[in-house]
């Protein structure tokens, strides 16, 4: 009975998944079309049509993880960082939007996931979300998360960091930040040490015993002193950030140390 049950699960889920692939499918090549369209005079308008980007990109982040894709959830979440810093839909962003969805269509059509190492390779070469600005151009691929639970103090942060032409992938929780630097690899780590739940700290100290994440560089963004015995158990390895200070000098002095390493 338990075997004939678990086959009929399963069963089910593999008729669920050839189902989002199909719908995704569908969904992405109608958003690909009217980018096209868009682009050419021939579109509907331009606040309509990015309000639709949003809700269908959300739809199939939410979905891709469900049925096996997380590198789908990755992808669309990046877009939807990327949608989310634009006003008005320009031309290069219409081509860059494109971009995304092309890589998501890539991996519905051979209907498995790439794995970790391949979507990490697909996501930096993906525009930056910077880049949609006219002020700012990446000057590298070199790519810094950046967690940290309130808007004012990310902007900071993220704005320094952008400076410097770093790829900036903000995240408002601790347990998306593991699932995310185990996928994506990111170059650097920075996380607030006070956040809802598993705080900074408690994420450096997983970060730091993990086989899959003990090798990713972590920094620690927080308003007090490093002897404080608030920091305590945070390893020794990982510096700290004083976001009440200079900022810009701290994150240089981080990133020379990388890259003398």
């Amino acid at each position: 009975m338990a075997v004939g049950l678990h086959q009929d699960v399963d069963k089910i889920m593999a008729g669920l998944r050839r189902e989002f692939i199909v719908d995704a499918g569908d969904t992405l090549e109608r958003l690909f079309t009217r980018l096209d369209a868009h682009r050419t005079g021939h579109g509907s308008d331009a606040a309509e049509l990015l309000k639709t980007l949003l809700r269908d990109t959300h739809t199939v982040k939410g979905q891709g993880g469900s049925f096996d894709f997380p590198s789908i959830t990755m992808i669309a979440h990046r877009l939807e960082d990327y949608l989310a810093e634009i006003d008005a839909l320009e031309p290069h962003h219409i081509v860059d939007t494109q971009r995304f969805i092309s890589a998501m269509m890539r991996i519905l059509e051979s209907g498995t996931d790439p794995g970790d190492a391949a979507c990490s390779q697909t996501l930096r070469g993906l525009p930056a979300k910077g880049s949609a600005k006219a002020d700012f151009l990446p000057q590298s691929d070199y790519e810094v998360m950046l967690v940290a639970s309130t808007t004012v103090l990310s902007r900071a942060v993220e704005q320094v960091l952008n400076s410097r032409g770093l790829r900036v992938i903000v995240l408002r929780s601790t347990l998306d930040a593991l699932e995310t630097a185990v996928r994506s690899r990111p170059d650097l780590v920075i996380a607030s040490a006070m956040m809802e739940g598993i705080s900074g700290i408690d994420l450096a100290r997983a970060f730091s015993s993990m086989a899959a994440t003990c090798n990713i560089p972590f920094a620690l963004l927080t308003s007090i002193d490093r002897t404080n015995t608030e920091l305590k158990g945070l390893p020794e390895t990982v510096p700290t950030i004083r976001h009440d200070q200079d900022v810009d000098g701290q994150v240089k002095e981080i990133l020379d140390r990388l890259d003398a390493a």
